[in-house]
């Protein structure tokens, strides 16, 4: 039996656990105008204070969610404990008080939601300092919860008293369908009894009649504080590497997960492992984004002194670039997050109370310049900002959290309730877990990335974001992710014409593949046209069924929703710098792959090439190409199936990219990339059984047209320079 549940079946509604407040009529702030950017003049954060909001009180961060499961995004501020609803875009109520669950007001810092029972209700961790863990599990969406963390049924060994915690996370990080807390915290040398970072184990539906346990498994999960490094402040789950699961940073370290049959299991990665030199400097916030659009995400840090832009090669390692950081001092105080607040399709940053726009779409180059508000210093001091469309009219509004002052609702002005469709870029991707309970999916994937691919972009940007249960420091924004999309042909209408496909691939671990939604898996996600979406929010379920504008698509029956590999390539180690790709042995240097496809019943359509090292300019008009596909199937002269000119990024080690080849069963291949910079990994296993990887290529090639060479050329079978991702299909899906 769960302590409380009988007594409060038969408990009047005054005498629950909480102060349930009915919603009470507000003014909407719809029935004014709509607020358009010139009302703002010429700043550049679009944020204006909503009118007849209610009264946010003191914050130390601040946290969206959706706690009826409605659809409409509201409010948790842990700091006075007072829960917000959405009123349907057009205001916020206070529904509840949280007060009698939580240590006095100077000891709350922030929250994190998460639904940890898979019932369609965000839960709520909860941040103390110095005081006891608290967990509180939604009961019904109605307001009401319950406290569990000092059931010793349901949280097995809990964190000590007297935790000085920080920023909480929530992620599945073993795939087994439920999710995990890590709640970072001071180690004992810092804070007596503090205890260090915990991680609890979502142990699934085995509790007392089916109720979800935890067990704190943080000296077994390897996600503890390491030696020698700072006390933690931001954290995130996020995929670090793009190797499919979710690995965690904080503290100066980078937690890569390794984790196999045996539980969660991470290995602790600092200083010469990840290149981030500074674990032994605190930081007072730490946020991962992708900054350059290069698709992977790249990482800023509040160091108190200064903030630090450490930029992704790849493949888990950080170099600094915090070069691109107009004013690197400014702003370095505490809190930081990270938001497209001007939809424009880059990424841009707020450390402190200092808003840094992204002008890479803008001019091309990646750099973060300090941006002009119309925000009072009062509000803007220590601002923990969280962000979430709360209107649903296509940009990000803001919960402007302020560490012990007063907060406020904002609003973006971007778009409004009168901005035409077509005038509109944004488009809201939801990625969620089916759920046989749940219509509109579980909000549970957290870690999980949606990438757009607009046709006919020439920017070579990778539009990739990904779902995360903390934003920074102390802060969570929505779940939902909103994207901006470039401009169509008509600029006074320049929703019209932009059409894309649309990936989401979720959390996964890289032994069993990666679960890739596309539309490959979904014919829907192919070809979508921005301006004929009505309800601009594409919800893509794990199982592949998509839902658009009301209407659910079920997936292809025949095709697998994981895309396999041909064997791994190299990832950082503890305690060792990752060796960076070196330049060819000579000109005209090809790598490349040998594979069959012998043990697959049916086609085989890979999806991505992953590279290390640096494709070389093709220099010939004829034949040339600096990424090739041969069919050398014994008897019968090579033959060229595919190439092409592609280009890597100069900054990277290791670049991912966007293949759509079809390999027919029982054929014998060889991929060949020419190359100015290469990097050798050991011959992985491979993830599956259709591919057979036989080795590697390496070898000069003056003449780019003769396939002659390329198909006599030595294997070399304990080598790899790079590693395909594909999925299995049926023979009927070749096309003729």
């Amino acid at each position: 039996m769960l302590p409380g549940t009988l007594l409060l079946a038969f408990l009047p509604v005054t005498s629950l656990p909480v102060a349930f407040l009915p919603p009470t009529p507000q003014l909407s702030s719809r029935s004014a105008p709509p607020v358009g950017r010139e009302l703002l003049g010429s700043v550049d954060v679009p944020l204006l204070r909503m009118p007849n909001a209610p009264n946010v009180g003191n914050t130390a961060g601040a946290a969206f969610l959706d706690y009826d499961g409605d659809g409409w995004i509201d409010l948790y501020v842990n700091y006075t404990g007072k829960l917000f609803r959405n009123l349907a875009g057009t205001n916020f109520t206070q529904v509840a008080d949280l007060d009698v669950f939580l240590p006095p007001l100077a000891d709350r810092y922030g929250a994190a939601a998460g639904d940890f029972d898979n019932d369609g209700l965000p839960d709520i961790a909860c941040e103390p300092r110095g005081d006891c863990f608290y967990l509180l599990r939604n009961l019904d969406g109605a307001g009401h919860f319950l406290e569990i963390a000092t059931d010793p049924e349901l949280v097995i060994d809990p964190p000590g008293c007297g935790m000085y915690a920080e920023t909480f996370c929530w992620a599945d990080v073993d795939e087994d369908g439920d999710l995990d807390a890590w709640l970072t915290a001071y180690p004992d040398e810092v804070q007596p009894g503090s205890g260090g970072n915990q991680f609890l184990e979502n142990l699934g539906p085995t509790g007392p009649l089916g109720a979800h346990r935890f067990v704190q498994h943080t000296l077994e999960s390897g996600l503890a504080i390491p030696p020698n490094v700072n006390r933690p402040e931001g954290a995130q789950f996020v995929d670090v590497d793009r190797d499919g699961d979710v690995d965690a940073y904080a503290n100066g370290a980078t937690y890569q997960n390794v984790t196999a049959t045996d539980g969660p299991r991470f290995r602790p990665l600092v200083r010469a492992a990840t290149g981030i030199l500074l674990a032994g400097v605190l930081d007072e916030g730490c946020v991962f984004l992708d900054q350059d659009l290069d698709g992977d995400q790249d990482l800023v840090c509040v160091y108190r002194a200064h903030n630090v832009l450490w930029e992704n090669e790849g493949d888990g390692t950080f170099r600094d670039a915090s070069d691109r950081l107009e004013s690197p001092t400014s702003g370095a105080t505490e809190g930081c997050s990270a938001e497209d607040w001007d939809q424009d399709g880059d990424v841009d940053l707020t450390t402190a109370g200092v808003f840094r726009r992204n002008l890479l779409v803008e001019s091309g180059t990646p750099f973060l310049r300090l941006a002009t508000t119309s925000l009072s210093d009062a509000a803007v001091g220590f601002c923990l900002p969280a962000w979430g469309d709360w209107d649903k009219d296509g940009d990000p509004d803001c919960a402007l959290a302020n560490f012990g002052n007063r907060g406020g609702f904002y609003l973006n002005t971007t778009y409004g309730a009168a901005t035409p469709a077509l005038a509109n870029l944004s488009l809201r991707v939801r990625p969620v877990r089916d759920s046989a309970l749940v219509a509109r999916g579980l909000e549970t994937e957290f870690g999980a990335t949606a990438e757009v691919r607009v046709h006919g972009d020439p920017s070579g940007f990778v539009r990739r974001r990904f779902v995360a249960s903390s934003h920074g420091y102390l802060n969570q924004s929505e779940y939902a992710l909103t994207l901006a999309l470039p401009r169509g042909p008509d600029p006074l209408q320049p929703a019209l014409g932009v059409r894309f496909d649309l990936l989401v691939d979720f959390p996964s671990l890289p032994r069993n593949g990666v679960v890739r939604i596309d539309r490959d898996v979904n014919p829907v996600l192919g070809d979508l046209a921005l301006a004929e979406l009505a309800e601009r929010e594409i919800t893509v379920f794990r199982s592949g069924l998509v839902r658009i504008d009301g209407a659910d698509h079920a997936p292809l029956a025949n095709v697998s929703t994981r895309l396999f590999s041909s064997g791994a390539l190299v990832l950082p180690v503890p305690g060792v710098a990752l060796a960076g790709p070196v330049p060819a042995p000579e000109a005209h240097w090809v790598v490349g792959m040998e594979l069959d496809t012998g043990g697959a019943s049916g086609a085989v359509r890979v999806e991505e090439l992953v590279l290390d090292g640096q494709l070389a300019p093709s220099e010939f008009a004829r034949c040339d190409a600096n990424l090739v596909l041969l069919d050398v199937t014994p008897g019968a002269p090579p033959l060229r199936v595919f190439q092409e000119d592609r280009a890597t990024s100069p900054r990277n080690h290791r670049s991912f990219l966007a293949l759509d080849w079809i390999l027919k069963p029982q054929r014998v291949y060889r991929v060949l990339c020419r190359v100015s910079e290469l990097r050798a990994s050991p011959l992985a296993n491979a993830t599956g059984t259709e591919l057979a990887n036989h080795g590697a290529l390496a070898f000069a090639r003056a003449n780019p047209c003769d396939d002659g060479i390329a198909g006599e050329a030595a294997v070399l079978p304990s080598t790899s320079y790079l590693e395909l991702r594909y999925r299995p299909t049926t023979v009927a899906s070749i096309p003729p």
